[in-house]
């Protein structure tokens, strides 16, 4: 049965381990300049702009901006799973607190160490520097990951738009960028207007996520150096009065491209494993 985890929990114990500005390790919500992130940027009206950070070490910032100041400033630490919120009043910190959340999961898959081997495509291309056709053969195997996270009840009141985006987060384990999308979705869906504060979610306002993910291996048939590897997620969301939303990016490739002989699918094969040539073709398919 699907546990349903009421956030009237969660906020008593974001309420009972609140700390003074003093105490925190500011360390934690710098900026990390020296590591890669994803920057995503919503406007939610004239005047307020959400902006969320991804890391590719799962962290996530999340910052709300209104006529240029930054009033919210929060840190996802995937690690230690906490969250830890700031509140700015014209720059100056007011209010700091810290919440430890559990990520839990109620049904997950991880595949065994080995690739699922689903074939062969056979391609007929022009290398950049040849005239003439020649003959590739890629060989491709998947690894699957599966995990769907228990459901939470997000009725109460939130201080702002920020923070309910923070909660889907971290609760979630959701990017920060599709965190964002989805409390969007599911506000509009609810008809409560993301500008008017305290937001106020009504009761059974029940939000769960799954998260499918492909890990990809294509190899070269003649040279055991050439290979590349590329993954891809689908997160689903769902809620009972506004329904479901699906959020996946450009790498999401199930196995059922190959198994209907998919074309663009076998051209975009190519292209990450062989990069740019004059032309090509798909020859054959040749299944496991």
């Amino acid at each position: 049965m699907k546990r349903i985890v009421s956030l009237i929990l969660v906020c008593s114990i974001f309420m009972a381990i609140v700390v003074p500005v003093s105490a925190v390790d500011t360390s934690l919500t710098t900026n990390k300049a020296d590591e890669k992130s994803v920057v995503t940027v919503f406007e939610i009206s004239v005047d307020i702009t959400l902006a969320t950070e991804d890391y590719e070490n799962g962290d996530t910032i999340i910052k709300q901006i209104e006529k240029g100041d930054v009033t919210t400033f929060i840190y996802i630490d995937r690690q230690a799973c906490t969250m830890t919120s700031i509140d700015y009043d014209q720059g100056r910190k007011v209010k700091t607190e810290q919440m430890f959340y559990p990520v839990d999961k109620i049904e997950a898959y991880a595949p065994a160490r080995d690739y699922t081997y689903v074939g062969a495509i056979e391609y007929k291309c022009v290398p950049l520097a040849h005239v003439s056709e020649v003959t590739r053969l890629m060989h491709l195997g998947y690894l699957r990951y599966y995990d769907q996270y228990s459901t939470y009840d997000l009725y109460g009141e939130y201080k702002d738009f920020a923070t309910i985006v923070g909660l889907a987060c971290s609760l979630l384990n959701l990017p920060g960028a599709i965190a964002g999308s989805a409390v969007q979705w599911l506000l509009s869906a609810l008809g409560i207007s993301m500008t008017i504060t305290p937001l106020l979610l009504p009761r059974n306002t029940v939000l769960q996520a799954s998260e499918t993910s492909y890990h990809w291996r294509l190899q070269d048939d003649n040279d055991g150096n050439r290979y590349t590897m590329f993954s891809g997620t689908r997160y689903i969301i769902t809620e009972p009065t506004a329904g479901e939303t699906v959020y996946q990016d450009s790498y999401f490739y199930v196995p059922a491209y190959y198994n209907r002989r998919d074309n663009d699918y076998a051209l975009k094969m190519f292209g990450m494993l062989y990069g740019k040539v004059n032309s090509v073709r798909v020859n054959a398919w040749k299944p496991a």
